[in-house]
């Protein structure tokens, strides 16, 4: 027997209806008292649905296929059959979207409703219509077609709506009549279907009334959708009767007063066409023609619906883009010219501009006589319609700073307070941004520029989900309404449009969002002013990362208006495609410096709520010193608290444990007494007292950890909000995960609209059920807005929608998130009641794009624990695909290698790879297999720099992932600048995990924070400490000794990008680095490049360890400046040294006497065979020094002096060395920057018989080579290859 389809919680309807709501809308007439009437109804309306549903999808695959789907609904046919439904108002705005989505690829008939499927099924499967009276009737009883079997299933559930009892006898017959109409639409197992749906006593009351919910769904959109059939049928009857009534009219001889008669007759026929229905039609439209301009057409109206053409006028008002290709769609989507030519009109009344002057001219080829008289009126008119038109410019600046001022003054910063409204500048904290230096940045700066830098027509503000970039644009948009010269420059038009709000240009978005209503001025002309004044308009675009429209496109892209100053907001990783187009990048990292406390502040004051709900918050918030207002706060809030204290701690817990569920728990436990230290204390010695001095210590650590935590998380807006609700709702702060403070705030949404709405639990999870599909829906079709019923307007007390950003429309149903992140969770969460069916086919169905990266993060974080499911399995198929793919990418790209020794390691990003880190990251690998194949398809040389910051989940997944065994990573490079700051502790856990992996083996720093830098190569460098444990009671951190370490690296590279000189060393850097230097001792490289800061090179060349000779091969310090000091530390490096053998010192800044000591080091050094000396500044003792030392030394074979000055005595000393050092190889110099005599001289040694078989070599210097002889042929290889 076949199983029954289950409509368990988790696979709620998308539209849910109270029962008994009081309107007009079609309602259930069943007795809901009536259990068993109940549970019959809602089996057979089971049975209806789903089986209904499944032999719909059957009907509608075998027409078109699901891989044809795309081209089926494209072809012209379908297009233009769905087309003029839509146009009557059978398709919704919902249903086109999701017919044609914005991306080709998530076209899929999984996301047809019932009533959408069969919808489509009709008009588009081929299915003869029922006879006699089509769609709108019963079939006749001999009709086996299957229309007829669709109208009798639609009978039978309008049957269904009307019924007030139903029993089991009845409920049975109901069976047979749908299984019968079932099996003639092609369901051949409908019998035994039946069977499973009548023998099914599963059912709950709950899931009962879900099903009859959806089904009365389902019967209201029928009943709507049938009222508009017969109102369409009416419109087409009446249409057909005019033209009969006139011709009767014309033919017969009829007296006056039955002419009168038959005229009224007529006219009331033809109301829609009368001059009293122009004039209420047009009455209402503000924006467009004139009055002179309304007056011509309307006094031409009945000669040009009866004389004109209307394709011959059509094609040329396109050519001039009056008239877009959907309307011209439109106006053709009836037959009748007279239609035609009163729709085109009704389209050219809210045109302004030149429309009327091109219509007049579109008349002149084929209709002379109505061109003339038009044409006549037009000039004479022409005066006045000029006197009436309104400027561009002041016009549109004047209609932008009342929508922001009027829009923003009264403006609701927490949604889930209703009532609560404040000026938009009072509620505002500022907020941190950050140039890609880290350094700070003004919001209202970030189109300054220097003396001869060029003018940053194009900026992007990046930053995190919660961060605050609508806000700050909401703020921006504010501030210039009430000063134009906010930005530092007199900005004239600010237009602030949001994507997520979507529309199909951005003329359309901007009426839409902007200057709708009352505005006198068409979209083209809007789009004309900014045109004419691009130097001074800007463009602000919050939420990027939803999808453009082609003209979106056009502006960002092809540049059409290059002088258009433009402010992007996009969340991280959005901006890839911007990136050869912006001229700056800022990061809004969240709030300010103490701004979160300033914050809580307004948020309390706003909301009205009690002070000493928030001390504790507050205490642990503040880090600096208080300010006067707040510090008097906290001291009222600490004394209202004080009575509750002196009854007893046991009493107040009692009281805060009682106003709240038994599963919540206070923010955190404040440890205000040591009494159980001092038990401790006087009960044990010895040990037993240090184990419980660890203890209190742990514990403290413990508790400064959370608040860490705390503050850092509330430094951003969203987050901050979060707990500042959690706070007044007295509910515990987990700090996990972002998932889970998601999740409490999520909750506690529901528990305050349970508790102080005094909502009904039922009602609150059905709604939140509904949201999240809500949500889930939105990410399958891209869209972020979506329409909303009345009968769901439960949804909106959560506070987590809103109305779409519209300034203009007052009754706007179009609904959106606050929020992309609460969006972006309740998808997951929806996704993860739906069952691992809907997420594997999600999973199969989704683009690698950063579009979908949150909801899958979110998606692994709820199922954090429970992974090994085929879903998570599906997802990270996927994810081991896209790897694979882009390794296989880096491989093409890199150079053909010539030999093995010449190959290189394949290379990879760490935001490519964001996804496969970040699920990772909040995942519990179960399955470690799984994490082998993710481990295993990472690159081998992985790259941690980005043109921004890194988010902190990316950085922790890479973490975990170096920690497994298997990891391929060879080599990292990673850059530590201001921007790293921002996630200190995510690097820290990085070094952590570099330090026990025995596969990594080069590392590089990029660095500008020497501080940054210091940290992370101490921890890398040295071991973890010991616990602990001490005989006399004192607390000792003791260290492993160096070789016992775990340090695997080989190569380590530290180049200085920061180029700074003067600044100070701090004790704790030094000791850093001290500690991390004398643990290298493994090292075969070490390069420290770059660096001007003199005592820092110093420090580093001084605790250099000992056992450092024993296996470094590579030194470098090229582009350092070293002083005397360091030059003698450096030259007792080198005495000491017993493996070295190249020696980079290229663009070193020293002077002459502290070369002179180093280098004197090497008439004793053994083991080098490299000396790179390029770029020094050497005068001619440094040459004799040279020379002195080389004479002795005779095992260097390669000597480089590329771009070092040299006068003819210096090339003596030169060729002293070539004439004396018999093993060197290889002598390179700049011939540029050698006297002539000079080039004489080495030329003229390197021609002596001792020097005969080396050639001079021209060009960039001059080389000197000795063949090898069969002895030397087999000499060891450099190891490092010097370009």
């Amino acid at each position: 027997m076949p199983e029954v389809r289950r409509m368990t919680l988790a696979a709620r309807p998308k539209n849910q209806v109270v029962f008994g709501v009081v309107d007009n809308t079609p309602k259930l007439q069943l007795d809901m008292t009536d259990e068993r009437s109940v549970e019959n109804l809602s089996r057979v309306c089971h049975f209806l649905m789903r089986e209904g549903k499944a032999c719909l999808r059957s009907l509608f695959d075998s027409k078109h296929p699901t891989d044809e789907l795309t081209e089926h609904l494209a072809s012209p046919d379908i297009h233009r059959t769905l087309r003029r439904l839509k146009i009557k108002d059978m398709l919704t705005e919902d249903d086109w979207q999701t017919l044609y989505p914005k991306e080709k690829s998530s076209v899929s008939a999984d996301n047809y409703d019932l009533r959408l499927l069969l919808l489509l099924v009709k008009y588009t499967c081929d299915v003869t219509k029922p006879q006699p009276n089509g769609w709108m009737g019963d079939p006749e009883p001999r009709d086996d077609s299957q229309g007829a079997a669709l109208q009798r299933l639609l009978g039978i559930q309008r049957e269904l709506a009307s019924l007030q009892t139903l029993k089991a006898s009845a409920a049975n017959r109901l069976f047979s009549r749908i299984a019968e109409q079932l099996q003639r639409l092609g369901h051949s197992g409908a019998a035994d279907c039946m069977n499973a749906y009548k023998q099914d006593t599963s059912m709950d009351e709950t899931e009962s009334r879900f099903i009859l919910g959806e089904f009365l769904v389902w019967y209201r959109q029928e009943v709507s959708q049938l009222k508009r059939e017969i109102e369409n049928q009416e419109r087409k009857k009446k249409r057909e009767e005019i033209p009969i009534l006139q011709k009767r009219l014309k033919t017969r001889d009829l007296d006056t007063s039955e002419t009168k008669k038959r005229q009224s007759v007529v006219g009331k026929a033809t109301m829609d066409m009368s001059d009293k229905s122009r004039c209420q039609r047009w009455a209402h439209i503000k924006t467009g023609m004139v009055l002179a301009e309304r007056l011509i057409l309307d006094k031409y109206y009945e000669q040009l619906l009866n004389d004109v053409k209307a394709d011959t006028v059509v094609e040329h008002l396109m050519n001039k883009e009056i008239i877009t290709q959907d309307e011209s769609t439109e106006i053709f989507s009836t037959l009748r010219n007279n239609e035609q030519m009163s729709t085109l009109i009704d389209f050219l009344v809210p045109k302004s501009g030149n429309v009327l002057d091109e219509f007049v001219e579109s008349l002149k080829p084929k209709n002379e006589q109505v061109y003339q008289q038009m044409h006549q009126d037009y000039q004479a008119a022409k005066a006045d319609i000029l006197a009436n038109k309104p400027q561009g410019l002041p016009y549109c600046n004047n209609i932008l700073r009342e929508r922001y001022s009027t829009a923003y003054a009264k403006w609701n910063p927490i949604p889930w307070y209703t009532k609560v409204e404040t000026d938009i500048a009072e509620f505002y904290c500022q907020q941190q941004l950050l140039n890609l230096n880290g350094k700070s940045v003004n919001a209202f700066q970030v189109f300054d520029y220097k003396e001869g830098e060029k003018d940053p027509h194009t900026v992007v503000i990046e930053g995190d989900p919660g961060t605050g970039k609508s806000t700050l644009a909401k703020y921006m948009a504010y501030k210039w309404s009430l000063d134009e010269n906010v930005f530092g420059r007199p900005f004239q038009l600010l237009i602030l449009l949001d994507l997520k709000v979507t529309a199909p240009t951005v003329k359309v978005m901007m009426m839409e969002q902007l200057f709708g209503g009352d505005c006198k001025l068409a979209e083209r002309e809007i789009w004309e002013v900014m045109n004419m004044h691009q130097a001074s308009t800007l463009l602000i675009i919050d939420g990027y990362e939803d999808n453009l429209n082609d003209e979106m496109k056009s502006l960002l892209f092809e540049n059409i208006m290059p002088e258009l100053h433009i402010l992007v907001f996009s969340q991280t990783n959005f901006t890839v495609r911007l990136m050869h187009r912006y001229q700056r990048k800022v990061i809004l990292t969240g709030f300010a410096k103490s701004q979160a406390e300033e914050y809580v502040q307004k948020y309390v004051k706003l909301a009205k709520k009690p002070w000493e709900h928030f001390s504790s918050f507050l205490n642990k918030l503040v880090v600096a010193k208080k300010s006067t207002e707040l510090q008097k706060l906290l001291d009222a809030a600490k004394k209202s608290q004080e009575p509750q204290r002196r009854r007893g701690s046991s009493e107040s817990a009692t009281s805060v444990t009682s106003a709240k569920p038994r599963d919540e728990r206070p923010l955190e436990r404040e440890n205000t007494d040591k009494v159980s230290t001092k038990l401790s204390r006087s009960s044990s010695k010895g040990q037993g007292n240090d184990q419980q001095q660890q203890q209190d210590s742990n514990g403290e650590n413990s508790n400064q950890s959370k608040i860490a935590s705390l503050r850092h998380y509330s430094q951003v807006p969203l987050y901050c909000s979060f707990f500042c609700l959690l706070t007044d709702m007295r509910m515990s702060i987990d700090l996990n995960s972002p998932t889970t403070i998601v999740e409490q705030f999520v909750s506690c949404i529901k528990l305050k609209l349970i508790e102080r709405e005094k909502e009904s639990r039922f009602e609150a999870n059905r709604a939140y059920a509904m949201l999240s599909e809500r949500a889930m829906d939105t990410i399958k079709k891209g869209s972020a807005t979506f329409i909303l019923a009345k009968e769901d307007h439960m949804m909106t007390k959560f506070g987590l929608i809103q109305l779409a950003t519209n300034l203009t429309a007052e009754d706007n149903q179009r609904y959106m998130f606050g929020n992309r992140l609460i969006q972006e969770y309740l998808a997951a969460k929806n996704l993860d009641t739906s069952g691992t069916d809907e997420a594997s086919r999600f999973f199969q169905n989704m683009s690698m794009t950063p579009i979908s990266y949150n909801v899958v993060v979110f998606y692994c974080s709820i199922r954090k624990s429970d992974n090994d499911t085929p879903a998570t399995r599906e997802l990270f198929a996927k994810i081991l695909q896209y790897n694979k793919r882009r390794g296989k990418a880096s491989r093409m790209k890199m150079p053909a290698a010539t030999s093995p020794e010449d190959s290189q390691l394949v290379e990879g990003k760490i935001m490519d790879y964001q996804l496969s880190l970040e699920c990772v990251a909040v995942m519990d690998m179960a399955r470690r297999d799984l994490g082998k194949k993710i481990v295993e398809s990472l690159p081998e040389r992985f790259t941690v720099k980005h043109e921004g910051i890194i988010p902190r989940l990316s950085l922790t997944g890479l973490s975990k992932m170096i920690k497994f065994n298997h990891t391929t990573i060879q080599e990292v490079d990673l850059r530590l600048d201001l921007l790293a700051k921002e996630t200190l502790e995510a690097y820290k856990s990085l070094a952590t995990a570099m330090k026990t992996n025995v596969h990594i083996k080069t590392l590089r720093i990029y660095w500008t924070e020497k501080d940054l830098m210091a940290d992370f190569l101490q921890t890398v460098c040295c071991p973890e400490p010991e616990d602990p444990a001490n005989s006399t009671g004192q607390m000792e951190i003791r260290r492993k000794k160096p070789d016992q370490t775990g340090f695997h690296l080989k190569n380590l590279e530290c180049i200085d990008e920061s180029g700074k000189k003067l600044d100070q060393l701090s004790p704790k850097m030094l000791n850093n680095m001290r500690e991390a230097c004398s643990n290298m001792t493994k090292l075969e490289t070490f390069a420290f490049q770059n660096c001007h800061h003199m005592s820092l090179v110093g420090s580093i060349i001084k605790n250099l360890p000992t056992k450092f000779a024993d296996n470094l091969r590579i030194l470098d310090f090229s582009g350092c400046q070293m002083s005397i000091v360091a030059s003698q530390d450096l030259n007792g490096k080198l005495m000491e040294s017993k493996s070295l053998e190249g020696l980079i010192l290229a663009n070193l800044k020293i002077d002459a006497m502290a070369f002179n000591t180093f280098i004197a080091a090497f008439s004793s050094n053994r083991t080098i065979v490299l000396l790179d000396l390029s770029g020094i500044r050497l005068d001619n003792v440094c040459f004799f020094s040279l020379s002195e030392a080389l004479k002795i030394n005779n095992k260097l074979e390669k000597l480089f002096l590329r771009q070092v000055p040299m006068d003819t005595r210096a090339c003596k000393e030169v060729a002293r060395i070539l004439k004396i050092n018999k093993m060197l190889k290889l002598l390179t110099v700049t011939q540029e920057v050698v006297s002539e005599e000079g080039r004489r001289v080495l030329g003229e040694e390197s021609q002596t018989e001792t020097r005969k078989n080396r050639a001079v070599v021209d060009g960039i210097g001059v080389e000197y080579r000795q063949r090898p002889t069969n002895e030397r042929a087999n000499t060891k290889r450099n190891p490092l290859s010097v370009k």
